[in-house]
């Protein structure tokens, strides 16, 4: 009944997707602390349903647009740091850039626990990504936050203030990307997908990607992964009937 509301709302079958896994978890998460019995489980005999979405990743000459692009206001300046630092953090999400503290840096890389899965991830600090940090780090304390995005300790605090950040990343990115002259609409998302995408061109084994973003397993890798771009298809496909 719920799925059936949902969609004659307009809404899309992944939005659907997205609200009955957090559904799902809370139930699992009921009944393993026996708040409620397993009886009650709606999800026995349902299946979870998802499209295949647009794949939300740039290619290589346009991440060199944006590597190459003059920020026109502070916010911009502060979009293209950031979406830099999640593609050179293995496709870091935007929340884990914004808990990285300097203490995170440690011999010569950078070392933090995804805070999704609680993965630990260690880094190199290669000289791009060094760049960008020593744009931050001078004056700070091993205890500070390195992007200055959260200054407190308060979780709910700390949450409003990422949302807000995340809001005004996603505005300024939109608008490199137009003046980037890029195809996709940049997101925080894209620097992730981007990093996946590329890594697979480059012939980067799935498992190697997979250890690299964190996932649980080659199948959730492969969500980003879906397919090449029509691009490469059609070079391929040219070769081959030629």
């Amino acid at each position: 009944k719920y799925e059936a509301w949902y969609l004659s709302k307009g809404n899309s079958a992944n939005g659907l997707s997205v609200n009955l896994r957090t559904i799902r978890a809370l139930y699992n998460r009921a009944i393993k602390q026996k708040l409620i019995s397993s009886e009650y489980y709606p999800f026995g005999d349902y299946t979870i349903k998802s499209e295949t979405t647009r794949k939300r990743a740039i290619l290589t000459k346009d991440l060199e647009l944006i590597k190459q692009y003059e920020p026109r206001t502070e916010r911009q300046a502060r979009a293209k740091d950031y979406f830099l630092l999640s593609f050179y953090l293995m496709g870091a999400s935007f929340v884990d850039i914004a808990m990285l503290k300097v203490k995170n840096i440690i011999g010569g890389r950078i070392e933090y626990k995804r805070r999704k899965t609680g993965r630990l991830h260690s880094i190199p600090l290669s000289t791009p990504l060094q760049a960008i940090l020593d744009k931050y780090l001078p004056g700070k304390e091993k205890e500070d936050f390195i992007l200055n995005i959260v200054k407190t300790t308060d979780l709910q605090k700390q949450g409003v203030k990422i949302h807000d950040e995340l809001r005004r990343f996603n505005r300024a990115l939109k608008e490199i990307g137009i003046a980037c002259g890029i195809e996709a609409q940049l997101t925080s998302y894209v620097a992730r997908h981007s990093y996946a995408t590329i890594a697979k061109y480059k012939g980067v084994p799935t498992a190697v990607i997979s250890e690299a973003l964190g996932h649980s397993s080659e199948e959730v890798t492969q969500v980003y992964l879906d397919s090449f771009d029509k691009e490469v298809m059609d070079k391929y496909h040219n070769m081959i009937i030629e």
